[in-house]
């Protein structure tokens, strides 16, 4: 598959191309086939291993977040509380924030949220305010069915 892909000019360039796309699609394939076919033993394992240890962990997860919520509400200031031999509660300040009037905020720390706009132009949204909506051309390889 010896191709300078800098030297691909013209229509021939462009068939070239299509020839040595053709197949490095289906080695692709070929390659997605093979490592689907060797996780398959583990897929079922692993979800397995994921419901036991997710059910196992469920009620020290919820022990942890009640704990957590009662001691920040209990403790007040920022002292360490210490135990010797056992452990140690720290209260670190973080420095962190929550949207008061969305309007206010200035426009750069606000930010598009690409999934919900391309949901909507999938479904037929042609303008949203402040946003081109446009068709990008693209390239899709599609391979004749070997025999």
């Amino acid at each position: 598959m010896d191709i300078e892909i800098g030297e691909l000019k013209g229509e021939d360039g462009v068939r070239e191309a299509l020839v040595v796309l053709v197949k490095v699609a289906r080695e692709l394939d070929i390659l997605k086939l093979k490592k689907e076919q060797e996780a398959e033993p583990f897929k079922t394992v692993l979800g397995e291993i994921e419901s036991r240890f997710k059910e196992l962990m469920e009620p020290w997860l919820e022990m942890d977040s009640q704990l957590r919520e009662t001691v920040l509400r209990e403790h007040k200031g920022t002292d360490p509380v210490k135990i010797d031999g056992v452990g140690e509660l720290v209260f670190p300040l973080r420095w962190t924030f929550e949207v008061t009037d969305e309007a206010k905020v200035e426009k750069k720390y606000l930010s598009v949220d690409s999934r919900k706009v391309n949901a909507a132009i999938k479904g037929g949204v042609g303008k949203i305010r402040g946003i081109r909506v446009y068709q990008k051309r693209g390239l899709t390889v599609r391979k004749e069915k070997s025999e």
